[in-house]
C-alpha cells in the first residue's frame, strides 16, 4: 500500500488512488483495489493480472455476462482476451423471465456459485452493475480471484466492495466480499454503450449531492458517529469535469466518456475507502429508487436502470431539503406536532394493508430509529434550537437544486417521473413510505418529524419538477 497524504489523494484520479492509503482524523483509510485501469485499450491488461494473481497463466478462466448482452461482451471483451491467448470459458446468467432484467440476488448468486465448474480457477465478470456484484459473490463464494470489466459506466458498483444484493423483495449490502484483482475501464467499450446505460451512471454519481447532505444530518440530529468529509471531497473535480462534459456523453465523445468513468468509480470508491459503508453514495435518492424497484416486484413489473431512478431521486431529495430550510423554526410546535404523530396501531395497520409482505420489517425499521412519545417534544425542540447552525453545517455537502438540475438535462438524463416509468402516486408512495425501507436517518425522516409529511408531499414533487 502507498501511503499519501489527503491534499496528494485527492489530486489522483481512480487508478492513483487504487492501493493507496490516507490518515484521516487519526483513522488509516485504504483503497484494497490493487489495480484500476481507466482508458483506451485498457482490456488488454487482463491477461497479466491474471497471471500475476495466480503466478502463472490460468488454466480455467470463465468469464461471467448477462445472457441479454451476450453478442456485446462476445465481440467487445470475450474475442479480444482470445486474441491476446486468454483461453475463456463462457458462463452466462440469464433472468428467469426473458421479459425481464436479471436481477443481483442472493438466490441467482448462489446459484452460479454451485454451477460454476469445480476447476474454474479465475473469473472475469463483464458486465454493469448486476453482473459485478454477482461476480462478486459468486467469486466470495467459491474463493477464487476476479476482475471486473465493466462494459457501461451506468452506476457505481465497480470499485465498491461491496456488493448490492436483493435477499427476497429488500436490497441489501453484502459486506466482507473477496476484493477485486483489478477493476477494468476499457473506454473504447464504454463508449459503445448504450447511451441509456451511461446516462445511468451519470445520474447515479450525483447522488453525492443528497447522501452525504444525509449522512452528515444524521450525525447532527441523531449522533451517528463516523462522518468524515473525504467521500464528498473525492468526488469534487470528477463531478465538476463531468458536467463540463455532460453534453458530450452522447456523442461518445472519449474525455466525457472519461470523465464519467472516473466519476462512477471514485464514487464506488467512497465506499470502499471507508470499509464498504455506503453512506457516502447512499441516502434518500437510493431509497427512493429502491422503493420504486420493491413496488415493482410487488406488481410483476420489471426493474427501470437503477442509477437513472436515482438520478430522479436527488431532484426530489435537493427539492425536500430546499423546502425545508425555508421553515421558520419559530412556527413549529413540537408538543403539537406530538398531538397529530401517527400511533403504532394506525402505522401497523397501515403497513399490513399496504404491505403485506414487508409489514414485519418496515415495521422494525420504523420502531429502531422513531424517538419515543415521551422524548419527542425536547428532541424536536433541540433541532430546532439547533436550526440555523445545522442547515450552516449542512451546506458543504449539497449543491443547488437548479444546477443539479441543469448538469441533468445538459446531458440528456431522466428528470422526470414518466422518464422512470414512475407515476404520482407511486412517486409520493415513495416519499411517504421509503422511511420504513431502511434503519438510516435521511430527510424523509426529518420531514416526518417536523410535520412536513404527509400534507406537503406532493409540492415535493412540484419543487423537483418531475411531474
Amino acid at each position: 500500500m502507498k501511503q499519501v497524504s489527503v491534499e496528494q489523494f485527492l489530486k489522483l484520479d481512480a487508478a492513483g488512488m487504487a492501493g493507496t492509503q490516507v490518515m484521516v482524523d487519526g483513522q488509516q483509510l485504504t483503497i484494497p483495489i490493487p489495480i484500476i485501469h481507466v482508458g483506451a485499450g485498457v482490456l488488454r491488461h487482463v491477461p497479466g493480472i491474471a497471471e500475476a494473481a495466480l503466478g502463472h497463466a490460468p488454466e480455467h478462466a470463465v468469464i461471467i455476462f448477462d445472457e441479454a448482452i451476450r453478442r456485446f461482451v462476445t465481440e467487445n471483451v470475450w474475442q479480444p482476451l482470445g486474441a491476446a491467448g486468454m483461453e475463456l470459458a463462457e458462463f452466462p446468467l440469464a433472468a428467469d423471465d426473458p421479459a425481464h432484467h436479471l436481477v443481483a440476488s442472493d438466490a441467482v448468486g448462489d446459484a452460479g456459485a454451485q454451477a460454476l465448474p469445480a476447476e474454474v480457477d479465475f473469473i472475469i465478470g463483464a458486465g454493469s452493475g448486476v453482473i459485478g456484484d454477482l461476480t462478486k459473490w459468486i467469486a466470495n463464494k467459491r474463493g477464487i480471484p476476479f476482475v471486473i470489466v465493466g462494459t457501461a459506466a451506468s452506476m457505481n458498483g465497480h470499485a465498491s466492495i461491496t456488493a448490492a444484493m436483493s435477499f427476497g423483495d429488500i436490497k441489501e449490502t453484502a459486506y466482507d466480499l473477496k476484493i477485486a484483482e483489478a477493476v477494468i475501464y476499457d473506454t473504447e467499450i464504454l463508449a459503445k454503450a448504450p447511451l441509456v446505460m451511461n446516462l445511468s451512471g451519470f445520474s447515479d454519481m450525483l447522488a453525492r449531492n443528497t447522501c452525504n447532505a444525509d449522512w452528515k444530518l444524521s450525525s447532527l440530529v441523531r449522533g451517528v458517529e463516523g462522518f468524515v468529509s473525504l467521500p464528498y471531497d473525492m468526488m469534487t473535480r470528477t463531478q465538476d469535469l463531468s458536467f463540463k462534459h455532460a453534453a458530450q456523453i452522447a456523442e461518445g465523445d472519449p474525455a466525457a466518456v472519461a470523465a464519467l468513468g472516473e466519476a462512477c468509480l471514485i464514487s464506488g470508491m467512497t465506499m470502499t475507502i471507508l470499509g464498504g459503508q455506503t453512506s457516502p453514495s447512499s441516502g434518500v435518492e437510493h431509497i427512493i429508487s429502491h422503493f420504486w424497484d420493491l413496488l415493482g416486484d410487488i406488481h410483476g413489473k420489471d426493474h427501470f436502470w437503477h442509477g437513472t431512478q436515482v438520478g430522479v431521486g436527488v431532484l426530489m431529495g435537493l427539492a425536500l431539503y430546499e423546502m425545508i430550510e425555508e421553515l421558520d423554526p419559530h412556527t413549529i410546535d413540537p408538543a403539537k406536532l406530538l398531538d397529530n404523530r401517527r400511533s403504532w396501531n394506525e402505522i401497523e395497520t397501515y403497513l399490513k394493508t399496504t404491505y403485506p409482505g414487508q409489514w414485519e420489517y418496515f415495521l422494525k425499521t420504523a420502531r429502531d430509529k422513531t424517538i419515543p412519545d415521551a422524548d419527542y417534544p425536547a428532541y424536536v425542540q433541540g433541532i430546532l434550537d439547533n436550526w440555523y447552525p445545522m442547515w450552516t453545517a449542512l451546506k458543504p455537502y449539497r449543491i443547488p437544486f437548479k444546477l443539479v438540475q441543469h448538469g441533468m438535462k445538459a446531458a440528456g438524463a431522466a428528470t422526470s417521473l414518466a422518464e422512470v416509468h414512475q407515476t404520482r402516486e407511486t412517486a409520493l408512495q415513495a416519499l411517504l413510505d421509503g422511511n420504513f425501507y431502511r434503519p438510516r436517518y435521511t430527510i424523509l425522516d426529518l420531514a416526518w418529524e417536523l410535520g412536513i409529511f404527509p400534507d406537503r408531499a406532493e409540492e415535493v414533487l412540484e419543487r423537483a419538477e418531475v411531474l
